[in-house]
């Protein structure tokens, strides 16, 4: 009777337990909760294999409808929720369900809903496989596969491709949510302004006034350390970004493992893709991403892959690549927006006068935002111009990582390049990376990186031309020949001040001229009427700075002729006036053996447009011959003696006159013809005659010397012949005509001296003229001289 009992009490036990688990699978919500109750009071643990004993006493056949699995974690807190509306029991711990949600949670909050036609579920590994189309369906993600494997205890799984979704999000940046490392402005520089109010009107050469001074200082400042500043929050970013890559390819390697299945065949997607479903066109924040190979979520871990020839469409930009895409959600702040989404509902229930309405638990998508994508596998960006009238900006790179918190995106491997029409950045070093700011300024890092583009982008199309309207060879021709600009220290453009700067090692190509310097070249874009701010906002070229032993070479239009070179510590080119500015290190200006050097590091030298040149007072010295007439071009077999002149006080060259003035202490000298003072000296030109049908101008407008006058203790010394005496002579003022050969000593009290042989003035206001025959005259006065008799060559200076 106690065995009966006893056997008829464990019956009535095991049907009780069977009735209540029957129950909770049909939707027994209250008595669930009501168990975690129970058990919540202390934390238990609960091994995997007992969450489904119900299934151990249904036979392999047996069928139920409207069937709820809760999947518990050892804490006992809810992981997974599998609804199906049938399901079958294939063995104990094999089922097959038709018409299944299967929802993810984390503390309690749900991360992600998912819907499928049939699918296959292990209660002993916990793996679910769908075999027909998976769909992603919450308020704020929207998506599909044409299958998929879900693992239910780590609320991970895979939707194979073509696989879809839709983001729904607004970015923090649009929110007005702070974002943590983003850019911070840097202080604002001011834009400098013409070099010179009279740049349109040439009245002379004249040296640089206060204010001038002042511009050409703030030009020189050094860029490199704001330049630089950019690199390491670029390089944080970057190396955050892989990081979190290789967590990502981590849990995919993982997760292919516990569902053993290899990556290979979870990528392989289907062969004939079903169509993608049509969706209404993109609106402002809304984000469209496909990806061939499928789409591996692991939302606990604040992650989405993405596999296999993705295409992202964003308002802002298409972008295609054939590798992978890692969209990360910011787990730090998916805890926060858990907790106040429970708390707003704990207030609700508290407060029920508030409103009758049920508060409805927000999912993984609605409480955060996606804040980095990083894309892989020969990815291309295309970044379209809102006003349609800028052909797109397109991006190349083997990476691409978009801050969607700031909109910055940057650029690294397989040389990374941008390019808008005509105009293109490229890296020349596989591991560069490139970083476009969301207002438009570039920062490429340090390493070799070259430019192609126009000095004057636009500069004769009108600004609202629309794009379709324009022909390419237009306004290749508009905008004139390109320009090759190539650097080794990086690069950055500043589009809110118009400013680019490249560092280390740069050289510019031009089909007229080129320009090497080893420190930075600064470039100023003038800023257009009616624009406020970004790239769009400026226009054509107004200053180019150099710095660090530069060297400029421009190539004359005549064949043949020498090109012209330049050097100098810094060279500023005002372009708007067509000035140059040579200053420090010795500048130096040259054609062929002619040349004008500084004999000072700290002197500068300003070249105008028309040819002219000023130098400013101190040390200079110029070489080359003065004699560049037209017989003289026929004969360049002809022997030239080079003139050097060295002066203390400056020089200046004026084009329009053909006038060169050397001031201060002079000296100028040939091999056997030397002249000295303490004054001025003044060479005036005579204009080039041309037959042919190009009119001179500039220095190429004048040949021979016309009249030299040297003022100040002038002294002449000329050595007549080999082994002969030099012939001295000496003034206050020497003046020498070209035209008739005539040399005038005028002023003090002129001498000349060869020898114990001399001729001297005895009062003040006589001269002497020698001629090209070799005669002199002297004027009316007292003169005192005398010869010596033993030397009978006795020569008259000429």
């Amino acid at each position: 009777m106690r065995s009966s009992a006893s056997a008829r009490h464990n019956q009535g036990f095991m049907r009780a337990l069977f009735l209540f688990m029957v129950a909770a699978l049909l939707g027994g919500g209250t008595g669930l909760a009501s168990a975690q109750g129970v058990l919540g009071g202390k934390p238990q643990e609960l091994p995997y294999e007992k969450l489904g004993p119900m299934m151990n006493n249904l036979p392999a056949g047996s069928m139920l409808r409207e069937v709820r699995i809760p999947i518990f974690d050892k804490q006992l807190e809810r992981m997974a929720l599998l609804q199906s509306s049938f399901l079958k029991v294939v063995t104990k711990r094999d089922l097959v369900a038709e018409n299944i949600a299967l929802r993810y949670f984390q503390d309690d909050s749900i991360l992600i809903r998912m819907k499928m036609m049939s699918a296959d579920f292990s209660l002993t590994t916990g793996v679910l496989k769908a075999h027909q189309t998976v769909n992603l369906e919450t308020e704020k993600l929207k998506g599909g596969g044409t299958g998929g494997v879900f693992h239910l205890e780590s609320r991970s799984g895979f939707v194979r491709g073509p696989a879809f979704t839709r983001l729904i999000s607004e970015s923090p940046k649009q929110s007005g949510r702070s974002v943590p490392g983003a850019k911070s402005d840097p202080p604002k520089l001011p834009s400098p302004s013409g070099l010179s109010p009279l740049a349109t009107a040439f009245t002379g050469p004249e040296g640089l006034t206060g204010r001038e001074r002042r511009i050409v200082d703030g030009l020189l400042k050094s860029r490199t350390k704001s330049v630089l500043a950019n690199r390491a929050p670029t390089r944080n970013f970057m190396t955050q970004s892989r990081q979190f890559t290789g967590r990502a390819d981590t849990d995919l390697r993982s997760f292919s493992k516990t569902v053993e299945i290899s990556e290979a065949r979870l990528v392989a997607g289907v062969p004939k893709p079903p169509s993608k479903p049509l969706f209404p066109e993109l609106n402002h924040a809304e984000v469209m991403i496909t990806a061939e190979g499928g789409i591996f979520l692991n939302p606990q871990r604040g992650h989405i892959s993405y596999l296999r020839n993705v295409q992202i469409l964003d308002p802002r930009f298409t972008l295609t690549g054939g590798g992978h895409l890692k969209v990360f959600f910011p787990p730090q702040e998916l805890t926060k927006a858990i907790r106040e989404s429970k708390q707003s509902a704990d207030v609700s229930e508290a407060e029920p006068g508030r409103g009758t309405d049920e508060v409805p638990r927000k999912t993984f998508s609605e409480l955060v935002d996606p804040y980095l994508f990083v894309v892989s596998g020969g990815v291309r960006l295309e970044l379209d111009d809102p006003s349609g009238i800028n052909p797109p900006v397109v991006a190349t790179g083997e990476t691409v990582v978009i801050d969607r918190r700031t909109g910055d995106i940057v650029l690294q491997g397989g040389t990374p390049r941008i390019r808008r029409g005509l105009n293109s950045l490229t890296a020349r070093d596989p591991d560069l990376y490139l970083r476009i700011y969301e207002n438009g300024d570039i920062y490429a890092e340090e390493g070799p990186w070259t430019t192609t583009g126009h000095l004057a982008p636009d500069s004769r199309l009108p600004e609202n031309t629309p794009l379709s309207h324009r022909n390419a060879s237009e306004e290749e021709k508009a905008t004139g020949p390109l320009v090759t600009i190539s650097c080794h220290g990086g690069l950055y453009l500043d589009a809110s001040e118009g400013q680019v700067v490249y560092l280390k090692d740069i050289q510019v190509l031009h089909p007229e001229f080129r320009v090497h310097a080893e420190d930075e070249i600064k470039l100023f874009l003038g800023k257009k009427s009616g624009s406020t701010s970004g790239p769009e906002a400026f226009s054509d070229l107004e200053h180019i700075i150099a710095s660090g032993s530069v060297r400029l070479v421009q190539h004359t239009k005549a064949e043949g002729d020498s090109p012209v070179k330049a050097t100098a510590e810094h060279v500023i080119v005002d372009v708007q006036g067509a000035h140059i500015l040579l200053k420090g290190g010795t500048p130096s200006l040259g054609v062929g053996d002619n040349f004008l050097r500084a004999g000072a590091p700290d002197l500068y030298l300003r070249i105008y447009q028309n040819g002219s040149l000023f130098a400013e007072p101190g040390p200079w010295t110029t070489n080359g011959n003065l004699s560049q007439s037209d017989e003289a071009e026929e004969k360049p077999e002809r022997h030239t003696d080079y003139l050097t002149v060295t002066c203390e006080g400056g020089l200046s060259f004026d084009a329009l006159k053909g006038q060169i003035v050397y001031l201060g202490e002079i000296v100028a000298e040939e091999p056997r013809f030397r002249l000295r003072c303490d004054k001025s000296m003044r060479i005036s030109l005579t204009p080039r005659n041309r037959t042919d049908a190009r009119a001179p101008e500039g220095p190429e407008a004048f040949s021979e010397v016309d009249k030299i006058v040297a003022l100040g203790n002038v002294m002449i010394s000329r050595l007549p012949g080999a082994g002969s005496q030099p012939v001295v002579a000496k003034s206050a003022a020497a003046t020498y005509e070209a035209s008739t050969g005539t040399l005038a000593l005028r002023g003090g009290r002129p001498a000349i001296r060869q020898g114990k042989s001399f001729f001297e003035a005895r009062e003040d206001g006589l001269y002497i003229l020698f001629y090209p025959n070799g005669s002199f005259e002297l004027s009316r006065g007292a003169w005192e001289q005398f010869f010596d008799l033993q030397d009978k060559n006795f020569e008259k200076l000429r």
